[in-house]
């Protein structure tokens, strides 16, 4: 999983025919999308063809360093808000590690990094109004996981 940049580029532009051409690395590269229902491409996003997934570009609160809040003064309970790709790309990457936990210990099987790619695309919550901006889906883990069915018997 890896993060498609902050710089509101479209990999689809001719300049990036280069980038291109080396392939696909296998990566599932992640597009930052908004936090509400409507799961729209955040203006600061790179978007095109090339990104994959989409996770949430901003409001997430994260433990570490910040001053969003600070529990009791004690700095092992610091909240921050975090935004961008870096946000979104945690999400995905999640999800895809809880998609893979399950079939591993349900299904006793693995998932490819290209399966699961294109499994979590399939059954991902559809980005909203792309208006040729495209950064995929949300994943959707009630969907994943039903679709992968039930633990044999």
């Amino acid at each position: 999983v890896a993060a498609g940049g902050n710089g509101e580029q479209n990999l689809d532009a001719p300049e990036y025919d280069s980038y291109r051409r080396r392939g696909d690395s296998g990566a599932i590269l992640v597009g930052a999308g908004s936090a509400d229902t409507s799961h729209q491409r955040l203006w600061f996003s790179t978007y095109g063809s090339r990104i994959d997934l989409q996770g949430w570009g901003e409001r997430v609160v994260s433990t570490g360093y910040g001053t969003y809040e600070t529990i009791g003064n004690d700095v092992n309970q610091r909240y921050s808000i975090f935004s961008g790709t870096s946000s979104a790309s945690p999400i995905v990457a999640a999800a895809a590690a809880l998609v893979q936990s399950y079939a591993i210990t349900q299904l006793h099987k693995r998932i490819s990094p290209a399966e699961m790619r294109e499994f979590l695309i399939q059954t991902g919550t559809p980005q909203g109004n792309a208006s040729g901006q495209h950064i995929g889906p949300l994943p959707n883990l009630k969907a994943a996981i039903e679709s992968l069915g039930l633990p044999p018997k």
